[in-house]
């Protein structure tokens, strides 16, 4: 046989092994393909049904059921809230669409992770909400006396905006919702909720105001505590401090005893 015969025949030899090794690699290819789409849209069904079903729960079950990790921004993504889901076979797609964007949430999918966070406003919404907005100027008073009370603690109603009121009891709140609600709140006083208005008399009442009429469970009948003159009483904070202890549980503890023995005087009375 003659060199270019040799040449040529292993020249035709090497071709054909390449195509070979080339279509094998092409046919592994395509069926790893077909495989991992194949997976992907079986893994991304979800079937899931609650009523009142937290988003952590939620969150819980499509990690279950599609493999796929979800993350949220604790503080900003409220995991508590409830909502109610009912999917057979949904895309994972459509449940999260569905399921948050009623609640100013958004999402995106990142490979096998679901990334969940709070949905950002466009410029002419948070243009909007700020000309929407107002300014509170406001003073807080004893229901009883009039007087001022201090150091009040003011809340934004759904947020954790707040302001503490001066010592004359004024406070001032900026870019509030014109329909939003303040939340007051300060120790000896009953917390009150009232609606946002430019300028605001608040007047609280004192917590122990509110015994007056107060209806006592003996067990074995209700009482009274108007007529009860003498069986009951209200531990305050100048009671506490006048009671010879150096420790603060020991002093509340002492009281309880008392005010114990007092409702065991009425039980027998009472004829219990």
């Amino acid at each position: 046989m003659k060199f270019k015969d040799l040449v040529r025949s292993g020249y035709s030899a090497w071709v054909n092994n390449s195509i070979v090794r080339v279509m094998k690699i092409m046919v592994l290819i395509m069926t790893t393909f077909l495989l991992q789409v194949s997976a992907a849209g079986f893994a991304q069904k979800l079937t899931f049904t609650r009523q009142n079903a937290s988003l952590k729960e939620l969150f819980t079950e499509i990690r279950k059921q599609t493999g796929y990790n979800v993350f949220w921004q604790e503080g900003k993504v409220n995991d508590a809230m409830k909502v109610n889901v009912s999917f057979k076979d949904a895309p994972l797609d459509d449940v999260l669409k569905k399921t948050l964007s009623g609640h100013e949430l958004s999402y995106k999918i990142v490979n096998q992770t679901v990334v969940v966070t709070k949905k950002e406003k466009s410029f002419l919404e948070t243009v909007s909400d700020y000309l929407a907005s107002i300014n509170v100027e406001g003073k807080i008073v004893d229901a009883s006396t009039n007087l001022p009370i201090p150091k009040v603690s003011v809340t934004l109603k759904g947020s954790t905006r707040s302001v503490v009121a001066d010592e004359r009891g004024n406070f001032r709140f900026n870019s509030l919702p014109d329909e939003g609600t303040l939340i007051f709140s300060s120790i000896g006083f009953v917390t009150q909720e009232v609606k946002i208005r430019e300028s605001m008399e608040v007047r609280m009442v004192m917590a122990t105001q509110l015994l007056e009429d107060v209806t006592v469970s003996t067990g074995y009948q209700s009482v009274k505590k108007s007529s009860t003159t003498g069986s009951f009483s209200v531990l305050t904070a100048k009671d506490i401090e006048s009671t010879p202890s150096v420790n603060l549980m020991e002093r509340i503890e002492v009281k309880y005893q008392v005010y114990r023995w007092i409702l065991e005087k009425i039980l027998f009375r009472s004829g219990a």
